[in-house]
């Protein structure tokens, strides 16, 4: 340790020496004047002495376990060896997330990217690649790495393929990694905000420790996301510079080029946005290639189609693809339009050749006279296409199946409610133009002040209620309520005004296997009764022995008083110091742990949550049974104490918990399946959406497919939602 943090330990040992001495010192001068007995006053002074000789001892096993705790500096292996797992980590999540979205299925989507014609203004034109080269993804990978800098920029229109080609690189660079090549994460550019983190390397940092908590089992422990891109052992590819608003574009091309150095990069952006963060900005991203995407050619989409056809099709579909050649009619002409981008063709293939419709509608030039026409069609009909062609399966099995039953109707309504939501600024933060949806950020996007009252209401209601059952009809019925309605409103007051905290905090890490971790349970658990028992001890036996002594005025009273506090404290504080070290052991995540996911983020903070209510209201409601029985309670009132003990164990659990994501989902959840907008187990239907291939996933991060999608439902969802009632 550094010697300041000694300094401050013998500051705090001397301050504490002091405190003790005094302390001592005031309680036996306070035994003599009250008995006037040596005797007593001695015995006392002995007890007293004991009480305060733990302090130190306990004292002195924190520091010994803190620093036993002392960091080493990493070695070369150490980080080699994380960039491995992350590696491993990265291409299994982008494996099943390129399965859920077809990339492969029957064959990657036919896109080639060339350099764009603008490269004097875009790109640095000593690094780029002799003009009219053109290349597909297998192609890119090995220009990429060839390269000396190994930056890239995809840029293009509205479904263009941009996020389809950064999958694909990332799994090609995974695939073919050698040992010691940077690892390639892709991340969404709209969760940074590069005022608040000008050196890229602090947010890939935070956002892979969310993504990948079992990076902390490996040496590194809890800083190794920040070792491996403090070393250069990361790849970021930014998708989506477009969705940060137009000061953060021009603020996030300054921050790369400031923070990168010699590192490497991939950023896809929308064309528009890009030249105007270059413009803004005044310089482009330095030693950069910047590539655009070739619109597909009517060849190309045809022969793309008879690859996901039957051998035969049936005059439907020979009809459309001859068409498609010829451009005979305006109908043939849009609809070729609308197959010359992978978005286009994607829909097509969605809601015609996967459902087995047949397509001949589509060469009606009065019903479809215009691209903007055919577009319109295929997104009002992709959602019921992709629901019809996946039926249901309850099993886990099929990763391409929903585990419900939906109606289309009603989902585009839940769907289009949330993409009205990522529509609207954030309500508790600055405006931004984010689209990402992270559940926990649900509460953002809702009024705080109603769903706080919900939350608190329920905690007063709870709080009041096991008050009245404690105090029971032995104060009165009167008194009990009085009681318990001051104390519940107090409850309900302090959950309202924190509230707003819960919807800031990030979810957690919790696991519960037992399997390799078995000696870290013991470690905590020990370590923590150790300790708190201790402290809590000696807090109790001067408590104790100060209030009953002044209550009592004798030195009974004082032996008494100390007795009883050490037992009450030695027996609170080993209680909570087990429930303390068993929510630190699931916060800590297994190395075989896989990238944190939106349902498993969503889960491993509700476990957190629950067994930190569980195992501080069952120790709330062990002290309240315990302080009971030593008062010779009857059998009922070691009930009702306990049942309150647990109560108020249960809300403290919350209210002054590290991660309380989950409360706070819950509460805004409820408030909005009340109102119909969206279903009470809305994380089970986002999965459902995102085993349709409606959503994508980047870590716990959900993103709707293609942002026109995501528009369309939105504007769905506000022209028909003011014309249904809701319920107040």
């Amino acid at each position: 340790m550094a010697s300041g943090d000694g300094a401050w330990w013998r500051t705090v040992a001397a301050v504490a020496g002091l405190l003790g001495l005094a302390g001592s010192l005031a309680l036996v001068a306070a035994v003599w004047l009250l008995t006037g007995d040596l005797a007593t006053t001695g015995s006392a002074a002995g007890l007293v002495g004991l009480v305060l000789a733990v302090i130190p001892l306990g004292l002195g096993l924190w520091r010994w376990l803190r620093s036993s705790r002392a960091e080493k500096a990493p070695t070369s292996t150490e980080v080699s060896a994380a960039a491995d797992v992350l590696a491993g980590l990265a291409l299994e999540q982008w494996r099943e997330e390129a399965r859920l979205r077809s990339l492969y299925d029957p064959h990657p989507m036919p896109v080639r990217w060339r350099l764009t014609e603008r490269s004097t203004l875009l790109t640095d034109s000593a690094t780029t690649p002799p003009e009219g080269t053109v290349f597909d993804a297998a192609s890119l990978v090995e220009r990429f790495r060839a390269s000396e800098r190994r930056r890239l920029v995809l840029m293009g229109g509205p479904g263009t393929g941009k996020t389809t080609l950064a999958v694909q690189l990332v799994l090609r660079l995974l695939a073919t990694r050698e040992a010691g090549e940077p690892v390639p994460v892709l991340l969404s550019a709209a969760d940074w905000d590069p005022d608040e983190s000008p050196r890229v390397q602090d947010w890939l940092a935070l956002r892979l420790d969310r993504d990948y908590p079992a990076l902390r089992a490996t040496a590194l422990g809890p800083h190794a996301t920040a070792k491996l891109a403090g070393r250069g052992y990361l790849l970021p590819v930014l998708d989506g510079l477009d969705e940060l608003s137009e000061h953060s574009r021009a603020a996030a091309l300054t921050a790369l080029n400031h923070s990168l150095g010699e590192d490497s990069l991939i950023l896809t952006s929308r064309t528009r946005d890009f030249a105007q963060a270059v413009s803004q900005a005044g310089h482009t991203l330095t030693a950069a290639t910047v590539l655009v995407p070739e619109l597909l050619t009517p060849k190309t989409a045809v022969a793309y189609l008879r690859t996901c056809l039957p051998t035969s099709p049936g005059p439907g579909w020979e009809r459309i693809l001859h068409e498609m050649t010829a451009a005979a009619s305006p109908a043939a002409a849009a609809l070729r339009q609308v197959c010359a981008t992978p978005l286009g063709l994607w829909l097509l293939r969605a809601v015609y050749v996967d459902t087995g419709a047949d397509p001949a509608p589509l060469l009606d030039s009065h019903r479809f006279p215009t691209s903007a026409a055919v577009d319109s069609h295929l997104m009002e009909h992709v959602l019921p296409a992709l629901i019809a062609t996946r039926p249901h399966d309850s099993g886990t099995a099929e990763p391409f199946r929903p585990r419900r039953r939906h109606d289309p109707a009603q989902a585009g309504r839940w769907l289009g409610h949330l993409a009205h939501r990522l529509n609207q600024p954030h309500l508790s933060e600055r405006p931004r133009e984010s689209h990402d949806f992270a559940w926990w950020h649900l509460a953002r996007h809702v009024p705080p002040a109603g769903t706080g009252l919900l939350c608190g209401t329920v905690a007063g209601l709870l709080i009041g209620s096991a008050i009245v059952l404690a105090l029971g009809t032995d104060a009165g019925l009167g008194t009990s309520l009085v009681f318990g309605g001051g104390l519940g409103t107090f409850g309900m007051i302090l959950v309202v005004s924190e509230f707003p905290a819960w919807t800031r905090e990030p979810p957690a890490v919790a696991d519960l296997r037992l399997a390799g971790r078995g000696h870290l349970l013991l470690r905590l658990a020990a370590r923590n009764v150790l300790t708190l028992g201790l402290v809590s001890g000696a807090l109790g036996g001067v408590t104790g022995t100060t209030v009953l002594g002044l209550m009592t005025g004798g030195s009974g009273g004082l032996v008494t008083g100390l007795a009883a506090g050490l037992t009450i404290g030695l027996v609170v504080g080993p209680l909570f110091g087990l429930a303390v070290g068993l929510i630190k052991w699931i916060e800590t995540p297994a190395p075989e742990s896989r990238a944190n996911t939106p349902t498993a983020s969503y889960r491993a903070d509700r476990r957190l949550n629950l067994v930190r209510i569980t195992a501080l209201g069952l120790a709330g409601a062990s002290v309240g049974a315990g302080a009971s029985g030593l008062m010779a309670g009857s059998l009922d009132e070691v009930l009702r104490a306990a049942a309150l003990g647990a109560t108020l164990g249960s809300v403290l659990a919350i209210l002054f918990g590290r991660h309380r994501a989950w409360p706070a989902y819950l509460g805004t959840v409820c408030r909005l399946a009340w109102s119909e907008r969206t279903p009470l187990r809305l994380m089970s239907f986002l999965d459902d959406a995102h085993r349709l291939g409606l959503l994508r996933a980047v870590g716990p991060i959900y993103q709707f497919r293609h942002a026109r999608l995501r528009d369309h439902l939105a504007a769905a969802y506000e022209r028909d939602e003011p014309a249904r009632p809701h319920r107040a």
